[in-house]
């Protein structure tokens, strides 16, 4: 069975399209006729919410856990081509949680750069840097 047809797979898209939905009708309820600073104060604080955070990282969380289960039930299938099941799994999860190394340090980056450092007490941005 092909990855992209599977299940478990097709739930987790259809979790991330329902999240980015519900996410973008919060952003865009608006409420005054300054569409352009709500819009973006509505879409800075829906999709930087710790709610929209944590459900982002569970769905993502899932999709990478199913494409690994994926990857070794392909390699188990074609390990009589004596390639070792574990160094070739072990090297993926490897890449995998460097980019997402990459992707918290870009994340931290961004939230100081969107000023946080200047107006958040040190001791809760060390928590918000620490979920992040």
């Amino acid at each position: 069975m092909s990855l992209l047809k599977s299940p478990k797979l097709i739930r987790a898209e259809n979790r991330l399209i329902l999240l980015l939905d519900r996410t973008m009708e919060r952003a865009f309820a608006l409420r005054t006729l300054n569409y352009e600073r709500e819009l973006v104060r509505n879409a800075q604080r829906e999709f930087g919410s710790r709610a929209y955070v944590k459900q982002l990282d569970n769905i993502i969380t899932e999709i990478i856990k199913q494409s690994l289960l994926h990857a070794n039930k392909q390699m188990k299938q074609i390990s009589a081509a004596a390639i070792e099941d574990s160094y070739v799994l072990a090297e993926e999860a490897l890449r995998i949680s460097t980019d997402l190394a990459e992707n918290v340090a870009e994340s931290i980056i961004q939230m100081l750069k969107d000023e946080a450092i200047y107006t958040t007490h040190p001791n809760q941005l060390a928590i918000r840097i620490e979920e992040l």
